[in-house]
């Protein structure tokens, strides 16, 4: 996750990019 550390998106975005994370994870 990239863009979270960059910071450039909003909250809500990091968010749903964190919940796919997590999916992708398993």
């Amino acid at each position: 996750l990239i863009r979270v550390s960059v910071g450039i998106e909003e909250p809500e975005d990091l968010l749903d990019d964190f919940k796919q994370a997590l999916d992708a994870c398993g």
